[in-house]
């Protein structure tokens, strides 16, 4: 018959435990207090487990820092700083042209040939052409007056002068019409100067393609008499759309001795032109210049307001000429 197993007791098993334990040498126990205190102040040393730290086990050897990557930057944000360098100088190039222009006279006829407006074209000329000189035309239809032969015993009879010719005749300005057959010709809003009241005359020409609007203005005290159109002031205004008008619909050719100024007029930019006579002439849709329209122009301002192109040319200082543009609506 085979042994029995016999299992101790709890008791007797809890006895041989304890003995046990006085037989074992173990590791001293170690100040867990400042153990955990160097744990917190290294705080920049790598993560170790607990037992790393309370063991006091060699730790493991720190991975070396490698150099941190930069991301490769938007094609944005190395764009945006060269586009503020270039905005910063365009806006210096600009307020040192500006100063040179203000300063000298040459200056400004100069850059004429950069400028212009809509529908415009400004640019140097090297003299008045012959061609350009004001004369007076004879009206359609009028007869030349006949001074009969006679002997120099008789006495000569008098004879009839024709009448002077009317701005429209004189100037190219087109049909005469009244100011509210001229607007319901043209698609555009014709403007008019409040500061002036209603034009003695009003004229539509056909060129530039879209129709353009002459207001005139009889000489008055306020309105001294321009010597290059004969009368008091003259308004032109038109659409220019590139379309129909074409790029150019009027040019100016500027001699020596014109100066050319930069303004702003009813929050458009605009153009004062003064000093020697200029060449004035109408292109038409190819851009070709019609040279029985050239003529002498003297104070003008151009500028552009909505989609028209306006030009007020009168004997008025630019003072003047620019308060009575101020009221044109």
């Amino acid at each position: 018959m085979a042994d029995r197993v016999l299992f101790p007791s709890e008791t007797e098993l809890e006895q041989a435990l304890t003995d046990l334990g006085r037989r074992v040498a173990y590791p001293p126990t170690p100040d867990l207090a400042d153990s955990v205190r160097r744990h917190l102040a290294d705080g920049r040393q790598p993560r170790q487990s607990f037992w790393h730290s309370v063991l006091a086990l060699p730790r493991r050897p720190r991975r070396p820092v490698l150099p941190r990557q930069r991301r490769p930057r938007p094609f944005w944000e190395s764009w945006l700083p060269l586009q503020r360098r270039a905005a910063l100088g365009l806006v210096a190039l600009l307020v040192i042209v500006g100063a040179v222009v203000a300063i000298s006279p040459e200056a400004r006829t100069a850059v004429a040939d950069r400028l212009g407006l809509r529908g415009v074209q400004i640019g140097q000329v090297p003299a008045l052409p012959a061609s350009a000189t004001p004369t007076v035309a004879t009206p359609p239809g009028a007869a030349s007056a006949v001074v009969p032969a006679v002997s120099s015993a008789t006495t000569p009879l008098p004879t009839a002068s024709p009448p002077p010719p009317s701005p429209g005749v004189r100037l190219g300005l087109g049909q005469r019409l009244t100011l509210e057959q001229a607007r319901g010709r043209v698609a555009f809003l014709v403007l008019v100067p409040n500061a002036l009241g209603a034009p003695d005359e009003t004229y539509l020409l056909s060129t530039p393609a879209g129709g353009q609007v002459a207001l005139v203005y009889y000489p008055r005290p306020d309105l001294p008499e321009a010597s290059t159109t004969g009368v008091g002031l003259l308004l032109t205004e038109f659409q220019a759309d590139i379309h129909t008008v074409g790029p150019i619909a009027i040019g100016k050719g500027l001699p020596p001795g014109t100066r050319l100024e930069e303004v702003q007029v009813n929050g458009g930019r605009g153009y004062w032109i003064d000093g020697d006579p200029h060449v004035f002439f109408f292109r038409d849709t190819r851009g070709q210049q019609l040279s029985e329209n050239t003529r002498l122009a003297s104070n003008v301002l151009l500028w552009e307001q909505g989609p028209l192109t306006l030009r007020l040319e009168s004997s008025l200082p630019k003072d003047a000429a620019l308060s009575i543009a101020a009221s044109v609506q």
